[in-house]
């Protein structure tokens, strides 16, 4: 299935791997629509999805991730953003038969063979037969890989270089978790986190269907905090309001706790369905 648009590197990696199997390639033209892409994946007998993270979330909380809708499905394969534990995780446990792969890439350096783990989907390593990454002391992943691109008209790639990703990572075990690109990282007092952190706690508060987190110029305070909310259909605005004013102050410490809500009618990723933080 044919998710990510064939000028994005993971759409090309798809075209590519469909032609080098012989397989047949399938795609829709509503690609926010969870119900038409189950349908598609289930009439078509696709047996490989390609996705985000961003999608499988929403996969999720539309009730059409269930192992009759989508009986053929064998690999899910996601990547190019930060990965949401407890939703994939959900994913596994629905899914049991459904192999999935936290894939890793980027325009300059291609897409890398890791190995995803099998206690919890959200963590990966690099396949070192092939490919090798490091953690910088400032918590930066850098890579080396087999298939860089050789380079941009003003700037070559020296291949046997490490590739600074400029996506901020943390250890854990042999395993590595994506945390989040370094110019999203907010800074509120001295205290640090990334968007899908809170992102993740945000999900679990009853009424939330998806929710972006970012980072705004304030006059007054410097920083200001904005949660950007979808709701999920039926749900009063005013009441949510105040639950989740109530939610904030009892499960948030004082600086994760936004000083904004935004309400969304539309879906909060763009068009290659990866989360758009912004308003």
């Amino acid at each position: 299935f044919a998710f990510s648009p064939l000028e994005s590197i993971g759409g090309l990696e798809t075209f590519l791997e469909t032609v080098a199997h012989g397989a047949g390639l399938v795609t829709v033209k509503d690609k926010f629509n969870p119900q038409i892409i189950a349908t598609q994946l289930r009439e078509k007998n696709v047996d490989y999805f390609q996705t985000t993270p961003s999608f499988l979330n929403l996969f999720l909380l539309s009730g059409q991730m269930k192992p009759e809708n989508i009986p053929g499905v064998r690999k899910i394969a996601y990547g190019s953003e930060p990965s949401p534990q407890a939703a994939l995780k959900t994913v596994r446990e629905r899914l049991p038969q459904v192999e999935l792969m936290h894939t890793y890439g980027m325009s300059e350096i291609g897409i890398l063979r890791t190995i995803t783990s099998t206690e919890d989907p959200s963590l990966f390593r690099f396949d070192e037969i092939f490919n090798r990454g490091r953690i910088t002391a400032e918590g930066l992943l850098e890579v080396i890989s087999l298939t860089p691109m050789l380079g941009y008209l003003n700037q070559p790639y020296a291949a046997r270089e490490w590739f600074d990703t400029r996506d901020m990572a943390r250890a854990e075990g042999d395993f590595i978790r994506v945390l989040g690109r370094e110019g999203d990282l907010i800074n509120i007092a001295g205290r640090k986190f990334f968007p899908a952190e809170l992102e993740n706690i945000i999900l679990r508060v009853p009424g939330v269907y998806d929710v972006a987190v970012f980072k705004e110029a304030h006059p007054l305070i410097g920083t200001a905090l904005i949660a950007k909310i979808q709701l999920e259909d039926g749900h009063d605005r005013t009441a949510f309001q105040k639950d989740f004013k109530v939610f904030c102050q009892e499960r948030l410490p004082k600086y994760m706790q936004p000083n904004k809500i935004v309400f969304s009618d539309t879906p909060l990723a763009g068009s290659r369905f990866k989360k758009v933080r912004a308003l």
